[in-house]
């Protein structure tokens, strides 16, 4: 039951629209990434420096991750069995007296099921919050880089960084780091679903 109820649904919510958003998502970055070299081949190459940072929070993201949505997949599993099992064995449960340890071992499955819950939301509120200030962080060197290479007037590749372009790049790197961000909440479902094909 727990099988139906719970790890199929969590494939189809996968399966249903997130490989639309993966798509757009790279399509999008793809395309920002060629204006940005239009604009400025210097700081559309200092921007790339995401990309690295990027694969090691997907690899961070998945190691930790895997092992808690595996632990919360197990404790949903252990609190659908235990209803089922109470509601199914009502009668026999209530002929042997044993209320109290049917109701204790709901409420022990439960706890597990909230704490592994606690955790994944816990790591969640970490990493996200730390890919922010990377970006932000990312911005104000470009920004800088973009500045310095202004007021010495240098030429990179030929092209001047002017005022204008500095100002067209920053407005479009927001769009360059959205579709970073949101693989990074794509990975979340990705790593709940693989943890749910674990236990078809």
């Amino acid at each position: 039951m727990s099988i139906t109820t719970n790890d199929v649904n969590q494939l189809n919510q996968l399966v249903g629209g997130q490989f639309v958003s993966i798509i757009t998502s790279i399509v999008g970055l793809i395309l920002t990434i060629f204006i940005m070299f239009f604009l400025s081949p210097y700081l559309a190459l200092l921007s790339l420096v995401i990309f690295p940072i990027f694969f090691f929070f997907t690899y961070l993201f998945r190691k930790v991750a895997m092992g808690l949505f595996k632990e919360s997949r197990k404790t949903i599993g252990s609190v659908t069995s235990s209803i089922q099992e109470n509601i199914a064995g009502a009668r026999v449960v209530q002929s042997y007296g044993q209320e109290n340890k049917a109701s204790t071992e709901f409420d022990e499955a439960n706890t597990a099921n909230y704490n592994a819950m606690l955790k994944i939301r816990k790591f969640m509120a970490t990493i996200f919050p730390l890919i922010s200030l990377v970006t932000t962080l990312l911005t104000a060197g470009i920004l800088l880089a973009g500045g310095f290479a202004e007021l010495g007037n240098i030429y990179v590749f030929g092209i001047p960084v002017t005022v204008g372009v500095l100002t067209a790049f920053i407005s479009i790197l927001g769009q360059f780091f959205r579709p970073f961000m949101t693989l990074m909440q794509i990975q979340e479902m990705i790593a709940a679903a693989l943890a749910a094909s674990d236990r078809i």
